[in-house]
């Protein structure tokens, strides 16, 4: 075929570049099936996988905005394993378009092979309200009615923890001094692993205020009409749930005369706050059933032989804008929050190297908040293979070697020493009586 001369030039450029408005048009359309322009298209290098454990743990991480997003890669990565459940839930006030495509889901995609991993976006979270139970309550049903018999304890973590052991050692750890055990508490808690009855607080603090007479409820149990004075108590979020206790309340949600639903409907009439730190506390020990699984000891740590370095569960610093309702006030520096993100003075505020001593002292198996935005040392001192290698970590504090480190400033009290003479009298008085704080020694 005869081709013009004229014509021979640009007939040589259209070849040429006939691939690259191939290749451009295909970019496109994978472009534009993106979340973001900040999410590359290239492949997730997949984190190796920890060894099994013992016993199988089923996690809920919760996220609810880019941060946690990001810490939460280190998270999934540190508790997943072949036998392990890890269940993510998204908030659903974080736009989709933010996370779908992120390192964490493409891990979760691409990266087989390592326990079962699912990632979801049900509830709408608002700080204070009824909706911050709804996360909890939805993986407690997955838990009961799609993965029931898959897992040995379920535990409950924000994307911005880190557990402090391995996962193998996790695992050991967990079935040798938590079986059976049902942890509803943090380390702020005022009665370490009992959770602490709203009455024992005095009268006036913010907590008892929220809660100052037992709820009146109607429910059915066992098929018998039950009406009942019940009483809030008060604990975390984060727990260490079992089996028995998950279906528990997984079923009673299902059931419209149930203990659970008549308290939910209380908490949503009075419109009442912190639900989140009340709910499945105070189902735990008003069930009559598990509020004999709550793990034993004190101060002096889990009353299990081998097991009393334990004395809690999770380490977090919270409420240190207030005396507790012992008159103690923590007198500790804090890291400065992310850039953008509101620094609230009661917490939790984010942990560094600085707070590595009271981390170790507390025995705590995870700790909130960590973030490499803020403080990337953390990391490299956990998860560690056993209790013995976290001991041998330096004991570092904000006082060490006699200096005081100041990264932002502790908020003023100038009613501090009036507040604290005030409930060191409360706290005699009550010794005198035999009893707590405002609760006439029973919790």
């Amino acid at each position: 075929m005869f081709i013009p001369t004229s014509l021979i030039l640009p007939v040589i450029l259209l070849l040429l570049l006939l691939p690259a408005l191939s290749t451009a048009q295909s970019s496109k359309s994978s472009i534009s099936s993106l979340p973001s322009s900040d999410s590359p298209p290239s492949p997730t290098q997949c984190p190796p996988c920890n060894d099994a454990g013992p016993i199988r743990l089923a996690y809920l991480i919760n996220i609810h905005n880019s941060r946690t997003l990001k810490d939460a890669v280190s998270l999934l990565n540190a508790i997943s394993a072949p036998n392990n459940l890890v269940l993510i839930h998204v908030d659903k006030k974080f736009p989709e378009v933010e996370w779908r495509g992120s390192e964490l889901e493409r891990i979760i995609e691409n990266c087989g092979g390592c326990g079962t991993r699912e990632m979801h976006s049900v509830a709408d979270c608002k700080w204070g309200g009824w909706s911050m139970n709804e996360p909890v309550i939805w993986a407690l049903d997955f838990l009961t009615f799609t993965y029931r018999g898959v897992f040995d304890k379920f535990i409950t973590l924000s994307g911005d923890s880190l557990p402090t052991l391995t996962n193998e050692a996790m695992s050991s750890v967990v079935d040798q001094c938590l079986a059976g055990n049902n942890v509803v508490t943090s380390v702020w808690s005022e009665t370490g692993f009992l959770p602490t009855r709203s009455t024992y607080f005095p009268e006036g603090w913010h907590k008892r205020t929220a809660y100052s007479h037992p709820i009146k409820l109607d429910y059915v149990q066992g098929g018998v009409n039950v009406s009942k004075d019940v009483h809030v108590y008060f604990g975390s979020q984060w727990m260490m749930l079992e089996p028995d206790f998950v279906y528990y309340i997984g079923e009673s949600m299902r059931d419209s005369e149930s203990l659970a639903n008549s308290l939910k409907r209380a908490y949503l009439r009075d419109r009442r706050v912190v639900t989140d730190e009340t709910f499945f506390p105070t189902l735990l020990m008003e069930s009559g059933r598990f509020n004999s699984t709550l793990p034993g000891g004190g101060e002096g740590g889990i009353d299990v032989p081998g097991c009393e370095w334990i004395k809690t569960v999770r380490y977090e610093r919270m409420d240190e804008h207030t005396p507790n309702a012992f008159g103690d006030l923590p007198n500790k520096q804090r890291y400065k929050a992310v850039e953008g993100t509101e620094s609230k003075v009661w917490g939790p505020y984010f942990l560094g190297i600085y707070d590595l001593k009271d981390i170790k002292d507390s025995g705590a198996l995870f700790i909130r908040k960590v973030s490499k935005e803020v403080e990337p040392n953390i990391y490299l001192m956990f998860p560690q293979e056993n209790r013995a290698a976290t001991e041998a970590l330096p004991d570092i504090d904000w006082g060490s070697d006699g200096l005081n480190y100041e990264i932002t400033k502790r908020p003023d009290f100038p009613w501090f020493n009036k507040e604290k003479e005030l409930h060191a009298r409360q706290k005699r008085e009550s010794k005198k009586l035999g009893g707590g704080v405002g609760g006439g020694g029973e919790l």
